[in-house]
């Protein structure tokens, strides 16, 4: 008797162990370089559009209207480095495995690596400049235009930017080869989407903010970028003089982050007035090894 209600528990325990594994694996499937193919795939899956977002986060309306009519100003300022100016070395192109790239065919001169970009006098380009802390609660517009990542001769395009949360993000292959898109997100659902040559722009929207999500190509391991998913609208990117300015910003009390991906990141706190330009600069030191 005692055997039987023995092997009973046990036939029940290893059932519902089953059950949760089962539950776990197919609940929320992992994205996979096969199963976004163009040609098969839904270009949308696992994620919420704009108005399904509203939809399903009710409490999203009922945050307060960012009024384009107030006082505002903007931020400005340079971004520079400390010390002599790194060299770029030239790419590798070669493909995992070792194989001779298609993507050396695309360029006459040799491929620079892009992880510091800074200028004869010290700018340095591809900044990632935001607000951090200040902001009031509020709901503000959407960008009409798509934020597009482009593969464009074997380069992500552009190397750094942001996107809103609820904005259209497009993935794009400008080149004659294949690519792939995947991204390394924690707090949005990750993806790994393949990019034939002369196939339709790839899509999705975010749910989350989410800081410094790095993205690469697999084919082309020297391939990479980063984006920012963001709930406003002050941000921007540093250009290649080091130059960055955020339009726009009401009055108050801000604290201003820069992020670059080989120099870190840096804060300060500004205070914005009602009329003029508030001005700002950032300076990183290269990192000691």
């Amino acid at each position: 008797m005692n055997l039987n209600r023995s092997r009973l528990f046990i036939t029940a325990g290893i059932v519902l162990l089953v059950s949760g594994i089962l539950a776990w694996k197919f609940s929320d499937p992992t994205e996979t370089y096969e199963t976004h193919d163009p040609r098969v795939a839904n270009q949308t899956d696992g994620f919420l559009s704009a108005q399904g977002m509203a939809d399903k986060f009710p409490e999203m309306n009922s945050v307060t209207a960012f009024d384009p009519r107030e006082e505002t100003t903007d931020v400005a300022g340079v971004v520079r480095l400390e010390g002599p100016r790194p060299e770029r070395a030239p790419l590798r192109l070669r493909e995992k495995g070792g194989k001779v790239s298609a993507c050396q065919a695309l360029h006459k001169t040799p491929l620079l690596d892009e992880k510091m970009m800074v200028s004869e006098t010290g700018e340095v380009a591809n900044v990632f400049i935001y607000v951090k802390k200040g902001l009031e609660k509020k709901e503000y517009p959407l960008p009409e235009k798509p934020a597009v990542i482009n593969q464009d001769k074997c380069m992500f395009r552009p190397r750094v930017q942001g996107v809103r949360v609820g904005q259209k993000f497009l993935m794009r292959n400008s080149d004659p080869v294949l690519h792939n898109v995947r991204s390394f997100s924690f707090k949005n659902r990750a993806f790994n989407i393949a990019q034939p040559a002369d196939t339709e722009d790839r899509e999705k929207v975010f749910r989350y903010r989410e800081k410094a999500v790095m993205v690469q190509c697999d084919i082309h391991p020297w391939m990479t970028a980063y984006y920012f998913v963001m709930d406003h609208p002050f941000f921007t990117v540093s250009n290649s003089k080091g130059q960055f300015k955020i339009a726009g910003l009401p009055p108050g009390e801000y604290t201003l982050s820069a992020w670059h991906e080989e120099f870190g990141e840096q804060e300060t706190t500004i205070t914005v007035g009602d009329t003029g330009s508030t001005e700002v600069d950032f300076s990183f030191k290269q990192k000691t090894q």
